[in-house]
């Protein structure tokens, strides 16, 4: 057969397409098991940063050991408990795997039951199971630390709260997902603007969740954090997905029962 036929040249590059997708698909598979570790990983660590353990100082010197003997270990003084609460009742519940598989196969349907003016997190999918962490210090109980969800200006944002152990504050609050803009909403990420939660937010005022991003300063610094700068609708955001998760469709009911 010439090397310049047609037949030649479009059999060469079928045989080179295959060879090339059976190899990015055999390393797609043999990757899948570590990219799903190091997503794990990622999300512990984001966990822990808010958990204000001494293990939170320093996040890149935690070895794989290190970070799961936290989640893992009930005898560890410092350590993060995974619970599940029925968002519906506000009570921690048992649930098995296949429980949780039926859940999320139903949570765009919950959230469509969500009157839409209600869905300030702007959620299109809202599970009735819900997974929380219970943070222990030296022994003791010391803040939960509670998912978050909500649609910034671009993206998704999704990330963790930190609450006191009283119930009463926002002690802490961080991202590990979206794609608002580098230096306008992508402050989100920023020194400045987690630091300003860490500083303790009330949760509640005398109209239920008061927690808020201001436009520019803060006027109330009980419940408010200073705003982003030429990113209102990223903090308005913010300031949705917040009200939404501490108030009756969130996390609210488990926090004003006692907690766990």
């Amino acid at each position: 057969m010439s090397l310049n036929s047609n037949s030649y040249i479009i059999g060469f590059a079928a045989s080179v397409c295959i060879v090339c997708s059976l190899f990015v698909s055999g390393a797609a598979v043999s990757l899948k098991e570590k990219q799903s570790l190091n997503a794990k990983l990622d999300l512990q660590k984001n966990i822990i940063s808010v958990a204000e353990l001494p293990e939170s100082k320093d996040l890149s010197a935690l070895s794989v050991e290190k970070i799961e003997g936290l989640f893992k270990d009930s005898e560890n003084p410092n350590r993060i408990e995974q619970l599940y609460i029925d968002i519906d009742t506000g009570k921690v519940v048992d649930v098995d795997d296949a429980q949780l598989e039926a859940d999320k196969k139903k949570c765009s349907e919950r959230a469509q039951g969500v009157a839409k003016k209600e869905n300030t997190a702007k959620l299109s999918c809202y599970r009735q199971y819900q997974d929380i962490y219970k943070v222990y210090s030296g022994g003791q109980f010391s803040r939960y630390v509670f998912p978050v969800v909500g649609k910034g200006l671009w993206s998704t944002l999704k990330g963790f709260a930190a609450v006191e152990s009283s119930g009463e504050k926002v002690v802490g609050l961080t991202f590990y997902s979206h794609g608002e803009t580098p230096g306008l909403g992508g402050e989100i990420d920023s020194a400045k603007f987690k630091g300003d939660w860490a500083k303790g937010k009330k949760i509640y005022g005398s109209n239920g969740v008061a927690l808020k991003v201001a436009k520019g300063a803060a006027k109330n610094a009980d419940h408010e954090v200073d705003g982003l700068s030429g990113a209102t609708l990223t903090g308005n955001g913010v300031t949705g997905m917040m009200s939404f998760w501490f108030g009756q469709y969130g996390y609210e009911k488990f926090l004003k029962n006692g907690g766990a």
